[in-house]
């Protein structure tokens, strides 16, 4: 598999991973979420493959996303590193200032 072959797999997977947790969330209040385990589990899943995707990028990709340094990668990655050895927390997860998926977050 080509280097170009694996920049466009890790921006797919990070494209689907965050599709998918915004799919498990739609039309969920913040309290609803905080009571559904199995959505927690599959959104923190989903984060986690959004971080891991983002530390490949980074790693072997580095003038790309220098190039889309729009993109918060060290934050991306960061969320994997917070949530891989711990589990879903839903605090963790509801904790960010801004609804991932471009929504506001409910109170």
């Amino acid at each position: 598999m080509s280097r170009a072959t694996r920049l466009v797999d890790y921006l797919g997977h990070i494209e689907q991973a965050a599709a998918d947790a915004c799919s498990f969330t739609a039309g969920m209040t913040k309290e609803a979420f905080l009571a559904d385990k199995r959505t927690q589990q599959a959104v923190t899943m989903s984060l986690i493959v959004v971080g891991e995707a983002a530390t490949k990028v980074v790693l072997e990709h580095p003038d790309f996303a220098a190039r889309h340094n729009e993109v918060p990668w060290a934050s991306m990655k960061g969320m994997r590193n917070r949530m891989a050895p711990l589990g879903p927390d839903a605090h963790r997860i509801t904790g960010g200032a801004a609804h991932p998926c471009g929504r506001a977050t409910p109170e």
